[in-house]
């Protein structure tokens, strides 16, 4: 029997699924992606899934730091049937980020308004509308704007600082990580917005505030903590298959629409939360300058640097909000859209949350967990004045407070890796990578690498004071936690000056003692890392000064 007799007993139905399952087979391995990179070494992909149940298993951050070791500064890891190459040695890295600036756009379930509010973020756009974006940002980050915000910022501490007070005369286990996130949501809404969110005054034994005020602080702070709660990889039973089969994410999107998963329609509603405040604020302020265009009575708000004892309920002038909605978008001349301004005000408020919460979390863990340097911050905090505010000059004067925080964020970097697209044809460490090429900076692995650092896993802040041998060889040449480029983290000083201040003020009135069964920690992975389970600490009351400091 020949070919063609075999070939003219099978049906077309046959062939078509004989086809089907080939290009299934086929695209598991895909091997027009693997044969570029063949000549750089990395972990053996799995079919179809890649490396990501390794991935999953180990913890994503781990792995890569453990396949750094393994296969050396430059390897391939695959998302699933997508490959990146990646690295972690420093100048590498430098080069990735500072050479090839934009993000790959990752597949998303959300369609429709939703699809178009996250293409308009500053993380999303590129070129010149980033450059745009950027500069409408920038206002908020100046040293005039900073100096400003130390005053809310040491107001939202002194809840803290309450708080702590009445856990400590109790001997009552804090999570710092939950305490310390409410009162950075309060920051992000005074600062940005010159409003109250009323976070801190949850869980609070004098709470004042009514029941619609009370539910609506809940939903806020419950929706911003479970944006970063859930993996966007994996809170929703789509989200892997979209990621996995990127072909089919138009339809994925419409059948996902028409039948949500809980984990959808509760991301869904999280976002739309955050948003609908945001757009609330947007609208109010819109009305304040018509009434004020008018010759009406102004309503926008207080101001930023007036009495910040009194009650915030509408946007300031001056604010981030502000400042944005009277920007001009370069690339239309025109000002920004009320999606696009809504959609910086909803990056604003997570990332103003979350990325301090976590380095803040991290570094008092760190501080509680090693005794002696805890009680070499205390006396740099003696040194400065226990009764004294600190605001933005004053935290230049304390070195090893400078160290402690910097440590804390070389071993648990906020952003962990950065994700970028070649520009072009390049070369990295060698190894040729086409223009399209996804490339990772595994900035957790570069920060515990021991090629580049000495007592990698140890905290030791003493590499970043001055005259330390560590400093002198160029310890910054190898500390990325805020990236680098024109994507390094726009609000890195805002955030350093929120972390500064909360540390002073915290060890004038007290040291942390760690509960047990928390070393080492566990964290959890997501676009940024947090602890997973909080940081449990009690608080232990500092003895009162003699005398009240100059």
């Amino acid at each position: 029997m020949g070919a063609t007799d075999v070939l003219s007993g099978i049906s077309s139905w046959q062939i078509l699924l004989i086809v089907f399952v080939s290009s299934i087979i086929l695209y598991g391995f895909r091997p027009f992606y693997r044969w570029p990179l063949r000549h750089i070494p990395g972990r053996t992909p799995k079919w179809f899934w890649g490396n990501l149940m390794e991935l999953r298993a180990g913890g994503p951050v781990q792995t890569h730091a453990k396949w750094a070791q393994e296969y050396g500064p430059v390897y391939t890891s695959f998302g699933g049937t997508r490959p990146f190459v990646f690295t972690d040695q420093p100048d590498l890295v430098r080069q990735v980020l500072l050479q090839h600036s934009s993000r790959p756009m990752f597949p998303t379930i959300w369609q429709g308004k939703e699809r178009e509010f996250d293409k308009a973020s500053i993380l999303a756009v590129r070129g010149d509308k980033h450059k745009s974006v950027r500069s409408a940002w920038q206002p908020m980050f100046f040293t005039g704007s900073l100096e400003s915000y130390s005053a809310l910022m040491n107001e939202a501490t002194d809840v803290l600082l309450l708080k702590l007070a009445a856990a400590a005369k109790k001997n009552r286990v804090v999570d710092l990580y939950k305490l310390i996130g409410c009162m950075t949501l309060q920051v992000v809404g005074t600062t940005a917005f010159g409003v109250e969110f009323n976070a801190q005054e949850l869980d609070s034994a004098d709470n004042k505030l009514g029941k619609e005020e009370q539910q609506a602080a809940q939903r806020l702070r419950d929706a911003v903590a479970y944006i970063f709660t859930v993996s966007v990889f994996a809170f929703s039973a789509y989200s892997p298959f979209i990621f996995l089969f990127p072909f089919m994410a138009p339809l994925l999107r419409v059948v996902a629409g028409v039948f949500p998963d809980r984990g959808l329609l509760k991301m869904k509603r999280s976002r739309e939360i955050v948003i609908d405040e945001v757009a609330a604020l947007i609208r109010k302020r819109r009305l304040a300058l018509n009434e004020e265009a008018d010759g009406g009575k102004q309503d926008g708000g207080e101001g930023l640097r007036e009495d910040t004892l009194q009650v915030r309920t509408g946007v300031a002038p001056g604010s981030f909000l502000d400042l944005l909605m009277s920007a001009k978008d370069r690339t239309t001349g025109r000002a920004f859209t009320d999606l696009e301004l809504a959609n910086q005000a909803f990056i604003m408020m997570l990332a103003g949350y979350e990325t301090t919460a976590a380095a803040l979390s991290f570094t008092l863990y760190l501080l509680a967990a090693n005794p002696d340097k805890q009680q070499l911050l205390v006396e740099d905090v003696d040194g400065f004045g226990r009764d004294r505010v600190p605001g933005l000059e004053d935290l230049e004067r304390l070195p090893f407070l400078d160290a402690c925080l910097k440590e804390g964020l070389r071993l648990y970097p906020p952003a962990p890796t950065h994700i970028r697209e070649a520009a072009r044809d390049t070369e990295i460490g060698g190894y040729r990578v086409r223009k399209g090429q996804w490339l990772g900076c595994a900035v957790y692995s570069m920060h515990r690498n021991p090629k580049y650092w000495k007592d990698p896993e140890r905290f030791l802040p003493e590499r970043f004071i001055e005259g330390a041998e560590e400093h002198e060889e160029g310890v910054y040449k190898k500390w990325l936690p805020f990236g680098d480029g024109v994507r390094a983290c726009i609000g890195a000083r805002f955030a350093l000056m929120e972390a500064k201040v909360t540390l002073v003020r915290l060890y004038q009135r007290f040291t942390f003692e760690l509960e047990a069964g928390q070393v080492p920690l566990k964290i959890r992975n997501n676009i940024t890392i947090s602890p997973e389970h909080g940081v449990l600490v009690r608080a232990i009351p500092r003895p009162p000064t003699l005398q009240r400091e100059p």
